[in-house]
């Protein structure tokens, strides 16, 4: 019996070495193209005009979009875990993760095997306010292929970003709550945005910055936010929300 765990241990071990060097020279490569956009210096900060800052991330998604696909066609079997310590091996720890340590997101949808939600941060610019970009899409697989459909999370740019699955009745899809405070932002107002996916597509539903010093907690499907509806008066409020088959409503106070 112990000969069969050392075995068992030995191959476990042996595939993740196996995994870590597969990442290393994919690592490497997405790191020195992040590297043009990452703002150090004065010479940096001229280096990266706004076009080569547009197009190096642009090639950074490309990049990591090429990879996930190779991953779900030539492992059918590849959990949503391990796609994202993949993810993760590639991009490296910058800002966002730092802030967020659960960047990448993964997440398997409620009974719907073929698909799943892939959302990064391509870090950029500096460490005061930096320049980086959420990217977040819908993997389908449809006609022998797996497909990414992307939603704009623009609304996140120098942004911190987090993105939570609501848990909702069956038949009316699944929910998705993106979330995030603006570098530099006094007011901490929190940016909220919520997506439906339904069948094949993901929809956008919802767009908030309106609440001052904000923070929020789900509970099953209702969001509740607690804010400061005025600067001058440190007095919180609360607002909750609910989901339901006709999208997103405020619940009576």
């Amino acid at each position: 019996m112990k000969c069969i765990s050392l075995f068992l241990l030995l191959l476990i071990a042996a595939v993740d070495l196996a995994h870590a060097v597969e990442c290393s020279s994919q690592r490497n490569t997405y790191q020195q193209l992040n590297a043009k956009i990452l703002v150090r210096t004065t010479e940096d900060a001229k280096r990266v005009t706004p076009v080569v800052l547009a197009d190096t991330r642009a090639n950074l998604n490309i990049f990591l979009e090429r990879d996930i696909r190779a991953l779900l066609n030539n492992q059918p079997a590849i959990s949503a875990e391990e796609i994202r310590r993949y993810i993760q091996c590639i991009q490296g720890v910058g800002r966002a993760e730092v802030e967020n340590p659960s960047l990448p997101y993964v997440i398997q949808l409620k009974d719907t095997p073929n698909q799943l939600i892939v959302a990064y941060v391509i870090n950029a610019g500096g460490e005061g306010i930096p320049d980086s970009l959420p990217f977040m899409a819908l993997w389908s697989y449809e006609a022998n292929e797996w497909k990414p459909r992307y939603v704009d999370l623009t609304f996140y740019l120098r942004s911190s970003f987090s993105l939570n699955l609501l848990s909702t009745a069956d038949g009316i899809g699944s929910y998705l709550l993106a979330s995030g405070k603006e570098y530099g932002d006094g007011a901490s107002r929190l940016k909220l945005t919520l997506f439906r996916v339904k069948k094949n597509q993901i929809d956008h539903l919802w767009k908030t910055f309106d609440f001052n010093a904000g923070s929020f907690d789900i509970s099953g499907d209702q969001i509740r936010i607690r804010y400061i509806p005025n600067r001058d008066k440190e007095t919180y409020k609360t607002a909750t929300y609910v989901i339901s088959a006709k999208g997103i409503e405020p619940l009576p106070k």
